[in-house]
């Protein structure tokens, strides 16, 4: 059996289970919402960059629970898969900018 069989169905239950109040299905879209918005502020502002790095540590707790109820619904762990994806692409565009920024002092030092 397929994980992708039926996704019309696995969404609609993931849409119920979150207006259930399921935790197991409300951190992934959490999370993404904050990734999403991760990309689009970076770490501007003290208060969010809080938040982003909570939301970065709890990664792993988010993966292992949607890993664990992946044969029921897929979409959680596809959610918080993407979820992580764009904050590396920003974290890595914030530290490569750090790095060259680097490299322009040292360039200026001497």
């Amino acid at each position: 059996m397929s994980y992708f069989e039926n996704l019309g169905s696995q969404f609609d239950r993931f849409i119920s289970s979150i207006k259930k109040g399921k935790k197991i299905y409300i951190l992934p879209p959490i999370s993404f919402l904050l990734s999403v918005l991760f990309i689009f502020t970076g770490l501007t502002n003290l208060f969010l960059s809080i938040i982003y790095m909570l939301n970065i540590s709890f990664f792993a707790y988010i993966v292992r629970d949607s890993y664990s109820i992946r044969k029921e619904n897929i979409l959680p762990l596809l959610i918080i898969c993407i979820s992580i994806i764009l904050t590396s692409i920003q974290m890595l565009t914030t530290l490569d900018a750090l790095a060259q920024l680097a490299n322009l002092g040292d360039m200026f030092s001497y």
